[in-house]
């Protein structure tokens, strides 16, 4: 094992860039959710928030309703949230600051962010499809695909990508160090 080197694969530019950029976003959401009331309209801290005042009415979830009769589910989320760009950070750490396998280690822990990202959404749509559109139902169709649906496909269909190819720079990587093991193998 001693003649082993970590595969190389590179993350590319602009992963990076939503990684940083999403994680701020992510942690200006978790934000709103976990400071309420005082995030939200008449608090004290909803100046940050001010675009949530139209969210909150438009996905329930974030509104004054669900959280005053105990809905908690966009708490839960937010903690989730906070894992995950905790998560986006450490790779990002990784992929600037790392030796070769370091960097590798990154690119999985990036790989493995977008996927929670992905699947966290996904349970989030579900949650509520199944719950009888009980968070967004009431909405006309502007506010529901354009101030709910297009904003949030973007935590599937980004992720979504970027999983995929990063799964491949992996498998690729790994079976080029397969075939690069296997002759030095040989060698000895």
């Amino acid at each position: 094992f001693d003649k082993m080197v970590a595969p190389q694969v590179v993350c590319p530019g602009w992963v990076r860039w939503w990684l940083f950029i999403s994680g701020f976003v992510v942690l200006w959401d978790a934000g709103y959710l976990l400071l309420r009331p005082h995030s939200m309209p008449g608090g004290s801290l909803h100046p940050i928030w001010k675009p949530y005042a139209l969210y909150a009415k438009v996905d329930l979830i974030y509104g004054d309703e669900r959280w005053k009769a105990g809905d908690r589910f966009g708490e839960a989320q937010a903690l989730c949230n906070l894992f995950e760009v905790s998560m986006q950070f450490l790779s990002l750490a990784m992929l600037r600051n790392g030796a070769r396998g370091t960097r590798a280690g990154g690119v999985v822990v990036a790989l493995l962010t977008q996927a929670f990202t992905f699947w966290k959404t996904i349970l989030y749509w579900l949650y509520d499809i199944l719950g009888g559109f009980a968070h967004t139902g009431h909405n006309d169709p502007f506010n529901l695909y354009i101030v709910y649906m297009l904003p949030n496909s973007l935590w599937i269909i980004i992720p979504g990508i970027v999983v995929a190819m990063l799964g491949r720079r992996i498998s690729a990587a790994l079976a080029g160090g397969r075939a690069a093991d296997k002759l030095a193998s040989k060698a000895l």
